[in-house]
């Protein structure tokens, strides 16, 4: 048998897993013999169909709690945001930052904030058509609200700096 883990701190998953190995490595000490190729189980913590049943319902609680955390990283995120932008509160603060865009959703366009570090919506440029913009294309943008709350970010575009292709890309 196989299995991958990780930190037992990190999923409930892992620390199962790190149990199971444990009780096997000591059940060998124990007999004095390999478990390999045995299909005992008694000494095992969790038999199969408990592991079996566990295993559905941990995942879909871990990508739960994936995604509060996110939120909260991103919540916290925003309100450092908010609170340089609007009260001072950082040394080197910039009113303008470049804009990555990334896609159109739902008449804005979806980006990434390089400075910031942070995905963000941009209003539709004035005079510019959704066509007209690209996944790759670079603004200059300042800040136009930022909402730890609802956990957005909202630019406003000031100039389009380069277009898809156009600016080489370094990694």
């Amino acid at each position: 048998m196989y299995t991958k883990c990780t930190s037992p701190l990190r999923r409930f998953s892992d620390l199962l897993a790190h149990w199971q190995i444990q009780a096997a490595l000591l059940e060998e000490v124990k007999t004095g013999e390999s478990l390999v190729g045995s299909s005992r189980d008694d000494y095992l913590p969790f038999n199969k169909a408990k592991v079996d049943a566990l295993i559905p319902k941990m995942d879909g609680r871990e990508k739960a709690l994936g995604a509060g955390r996110r939120g909260a990283e991103r919540s916290w995120a925003l309100q450092a945001v908010l609170r340089a932008w609007k009260f001072g509160q950082s040394k080197g603060w910039r009113d303008e930052w470049e804009f990555r865009v990334l896609g159109m959703m739902g008449g804005m366009v979806n980006g990434f904030v390089d400075g910031l570090g942070l995905m963000a919506m941009m209003d539709m440029p004035a005079g510019m058509e959704p066509d007209d913009i690209s996944e790759g294309d670079v603004f200059t943008a300042r800040i136009k609200k930022v909402s730890p709350y609802e956990k957005s970010l909202l630019m406003e575009p000031l100039t389009r700096v380069s277009t898809a292709g156009s600016v080489e890309q370094h990694e």
